[in-house]
Order: structure tokens, then sequence, then C-alpha cells
């Protein structure tokens, strides 16, 4: 999660590590502090970064008491809204005061949910047992979120759905088959991974659409990052990269460069490339290049609405 103050509203982002370098830049604000340094990292003035790597939508506990492996992590969607919570008590001086700040906020909630499909699957976890822990825990999870945030006084919310998963270099390297059938036809992408996490985006709309029947005065933007990422994968060089997308551009000697048991970063590992021509950046990361494209189509879809929210017609619009 992250909190940005820009003028006369906040961007509060969460889990999304591309939106924060973009919405900065876009801002023309600086780098953010990260709230796990202390004391001298919580200068709200300007905003402050509670992101946290491999964190999960779901707490440890779940995965202890269902008998999954745990995730690398030990942090959590609830621990990062915990953390804003804590931040709001220090920043606002009733709760009246967080409730006018939040209301002109725009918070932009995920993509989140990756981590927890795809670190038990990369241990063994059956598609099975994934779904079942989608709907409804990890679902759940998110719009758990969003309902405190909104609590809290959120009022515009924006929502990403999940990359497909089945395209991601690591996915590909650990569940490759001989297959033909196995694959996607139009972009090499494993069918089964990408199905799951289609199963995860239906939901994850199903439910964000059931949000009015308690809250009044919301709105929820829909962002389709699957599908853009399709458009991507299908026609990488007219968005400027190279003609096999499927390939990190940072990893080591196997396939989709990705060698089992290291890491971008780790001695002996390499890039095999200018890092603007590739899609991904290593097993599960996209590049500079590729994040700068959903944070851009975002921002324009966000910038080309209109300005007052009494001229939408829904609470609940899918801006691409």
């Amino acid at each position: 999660m992250r909190y940005i103050l820009y003028k006369s509203f906040i961007v509060v982002i969460i889990r999304s590590n591309f939106f924060y370098f973009y919405a900065a830049e876009w801002m023309g604000l600086p780098f953010l502090p990260a709230y796990l340094r202390g004391p001298d990292g919580h200068y709200f003035e300007k905003g402050v970064n509670f992101a946290f790597g491999g964190a999960t939508a779901l707490n440890t506990t779940f995965f202890t008491d269902h008998g999954l492996p745990l995730p690398v992590r030990n942090i959590s969607l609830y621990d990062q809204i915990g953390w804003f919570k804590d931040m709001l008590h220090d920043h606002c001086s009733s709760h009246s005061d967080c409730e006018h700040m939040l209301n002109r906020t725009l918070f932009i909630v995920g993509p989140i949910g990756g981590n927890d499909m795809h670190l038990p699957l990369l241990q063994g976890t059956t598609v099975q047992e994934i779904k079942t822990i989608i709907d409804p825990a990890i679902i759940q999870s998110v719009i758990s979120a969003i309902k405190t945030l909104i609590e809290l006084g959120a009022r515009t919310i924006v929502v990403p759905n999940l990359h497909p998963e089945g395209c991601m270099p690591g996915l590909l390297s650990k569940f490759q088959s001989s297959g033909q059938e196995y694959y996607d036809k139009r972009t090499g992408c494993i069918k089964w991974l990408n199905e799951l996490t289609e199963f995860y985006n239906q939901w994850l709309q199903v439910e964000l659409q059931q949000i009015q029947h308690p809250f009044h005065n919301i709105t929820i933007f829909f962002a389709d990052f699957y599908g853009l990422m399709y458009e991507i994968l299908e026609s990488p060089q007219s968005y400027g990269f190279g003609s096999q997308p499927l390939l990190a551009c940072c990893g080591g000697n196997g396939p989709y460069n990705i060698e089992s048991g290291l890491d971008c970063g780790d001695k002996g590992s390499k890039t095999f490339g200018d890092p603007s021509s590739f899609v991904y950046w290593d097993s599960h990361h996209l590049t500079e290049a590729a994040n700068k494209i959903f944070a851009t189509r975002l921002f324009n879809a966000l910038c080309g609405l209109p300005s007052s929210t009494s001229s939408w017609d829904e609470y609940f619009i899918r801006i691409f």
C-alpha cells in the first residue's frame, strides 16, 4: 500500500509496486519512504510507502490452519490496512477530519491475490484446492479490506484484476508440457493457469458489484489488467516489445530464461538484453516498460472521466 498526497486529492495505492513509481512520476513527487523504516520513514506531508515484497491477501494463520504451504513473507493485506489505520490516527485530528480527507481520496486496491495462488501451486497444491481458497477466502480478504477503507471514509476506489498467471515465465517454466493443447495458441500461455486466474477475476468482479448494498455514495472503477496483458502478449511488437514476450529479461539458463533455484540478482543470474524490450523482468514481475503501459492506461482512463461524481451513472464502472 502507498499513500501519496497531491494537490486537492490523495492517491492511496495498495500492493501495486509499479503504480507507486509511475503515480509519483506523473504527479511530480519524489519516491516515498517505507513505513517499516520506523519514525524516520513516517513523514506524511508527501506520503508513505506501505509496500512489502511477497505480501499476500490472506493472513499466514490461514495457510497454517488449512495445511497449506506458508508464503515466503509473513505480511498480508490485513497488516498493510492496519498500518494505514495507524497512520491515519497520527495524521488526522479527529474521525471527521480523516473522513473528510478520505472522501477526496482516490484509492487503488490491487492487483492482489496472485501470491496466494502461485506460491501454493509451486509447492504442489492442486487447482481444485486453490479454487476453494479463492472463493471465498482470498476474495473476501480483498473485499474486507475495501469495506474497511469505505468505513474509514473512502468513496472512490479503483480495483484492477489479476494479470494472467499462465503467462508468467516462472510458472511457464515450472509447469511446461510437450502437449500443444496445453497452451493458448494466441499467446503461448498455459491455459489451465489462465482459467484459474479468470475464475479469481470473475468472482472478484461479482463481489465488487455487491458492495453497494450496505454502502452508499461510493464509486468503484474496475480495471481489466488481465485483458490488457492479453493485448500486449498477442501483439507485443506494437507495444515496443520483442517477438518473444514470455521470456524473462533476468534469470538463468533454462526455459523462458528461468533456471530452477536461481533468482534474478543471485550469483550466476544474468540479463538477456535491453529490459525495455521485455514484458517480464524476472519469473513473476513486469519490466518498467510494461508497468508503465498499465499505469498510463489507468491514469489516462481516469483523467478522461467526468470531473464530478454526480455525473457518473453507476457506482460500478469498468474503465477498460
